[in-house]
């Protein structure tokens, strides 16, 4: 058994997990990918690993997909036997060897041209590279790309000579909300409806406590009654606001990413909860997902948790809904773009900066077996206190807005 085996012809690379040779010198040709299902792309790497391995010489009898199996959850011990799948995918990535050749093709002319493609020709999985909030965000506000949940749309209305949606043809059907975003732009100022606001207001409860979870995932679950691919919240910041003008105080709990820190997480997670006040979050249903999955693991929890998932309101919904839009949102619903607009505060005085960021470095952590340094623990709850404490902010200026109807 070879494994990390590259392949080499014809100017190209392509490398597989594993090769077995038969008693006729056939080879077996295994990638091993950290998907629960058998992705198109997987099938694709092993087609061009097909081809680079016959060109080189080598006879391939078989392509196999190593995967885990989405369905398994792990017991006190973690069965390797049952993670992981076998998918026999010759037949599958034969089939789509044209298309491998036509793209390596592609390739060849490409490279050989010396003419640049237009940034804006560029894909990648089919999608503009401007698909992403992160991306709209260097665009101009008026931008026709920016158009909430319209992007593909924004993309064909630029092709087509549409500079501004301060300038769509009357052709184009707006949505609401779309409507909503044009008006803001030409106005130069934020929309805000005051009785919509007023009624999410009066749903609030003091004590206010604001609550973010960060959480990892893994292909092989960690820890007893965990799943493949499973996000478990391993850090949470949580900023309380007694009355209405008190100053918030913040608590927090950072696991030990050398050890299974559950049952302490959920403890001191109802503690900081309490049995009253609303329990604010952005965005309720991942973060009421942590709550139910902590009372599955920690029985005694379990009521208690449960009984938190019910005082959960949505920070999300005043913006989901356009009760209130910023006019330079560019179409954005992101935490990370409202905040800085209406809260006044953002992540780049911070060493990490999104979430993903924050769990790299945890994961990394728990699969060398170490504890989080000094550094990596203040960084990650540093970037998670900033969510809850943008979270206030952001709350009591929607509350501003209710009182005195003051503009943000």
């Amino acid at each position: 058994m070879e494994h990390d085996v590259e392949f080499r012809a014809d100017g190209i690379r392509a490398n597989a997990d594993l090769v077995a040779t038969t008693d006729d010198g056939q080879a077996v040709v295994a990638l091993v990918r950290l998907g629960s299902w058998r992705k198109r792309n997987y099938v694709l790497d092993a087609s061009f690993a097909l081809t680079a391995a016959e060109a080189s010489g080598r006879r391939v009898q078989s392509l196999l997909l190593y995967h885990p199996r989405k369905e398994y959850v792990r017991g006190l011990q973690l069965c390797a036997a049952e993670l992981l799948i076998c998918d026999d995918i010759t037949v599958a990535a034969r089939r789509l060897l044209p298309e491998v050749q036509s793209a390596l093709q592609q390739i060849v002319a490409i490279s050989a041209d010396a003419a640049l493609v237009e940034a804006d020709e560029l894909q990648a999985c089919g999608q503009c590279r401007y698909c992403s909030a992160e991306a709209a965000a260097t665009l101009a506000v008026d931008d026709p790309r920016t158009l909430f949940l319209a992007r593909r749309k924004g993309r064909e209305l630029v092709q087509a000579g549409v500079e501004s949606l301060l300038g769509l043809p009357q052709s184009v059907t707006l949505t609401p909300r779309q409507r909503i975003q044009i008006e803001a732009i030409r106005q130069t100022r934020p929309h805000v409806d005051r009785p919509a606001l007023r009624e999410f207001a009066a749903q609030l409860r003091y004590p206010l406590r604001f609550l973010d979870f960060e959480a990892f995932s893994l292909p092989v679950p960690p820890y007893p009654d965990t799943r493949v691919w499973e996000h478990i919240p391993y850090l949470y910041t949580l900023q309380t606001v007694a009355e209405p003008g008190a100053a918030a105080e913040q608590t927090y709990f950072c696991g030990s990413a050398s050890g299974d820190y559950r049952e302490q997480l959920a403890g001191q997670l109802m503690h900081d909860l309490g049995a009253v006040g609303t329990i604010i979050v952005y965005g309720r249903d991942f973060e009421a997902r942590m709550l139910r999955r902590l009372g599955n693991w920690v029985p005694a929890a379990a009521q208690a948790l449960g009984d938190c998932v019910e005082r959960v309101i949505d920070l999300a919904q005043p913006f989901r809904e356009f009760w209130y839009y910023h006019h330079l949102q560019r179409g954005s619903l992101s935490m990370k773009t409202i905040l800085p607009l209406l809260g006044g505060i953002g992540y780049e005085d911070l060493k990490i900066h999104n979430g993903l960021e924050a769990n790299a470095v945890f994961s990394t952590a728990l699969l060398e077996g170490r504890p989080l340094n000094p550094a990596e623990q203040t960084a990650v709850i540093d970037y998670c206190a900033r969510d809850t404490a943008g979270m206030a902010r952001m709350t009591e200026a929607l509350l501003r807005l209710c009182q005195d109807g003051s503009a943000c």
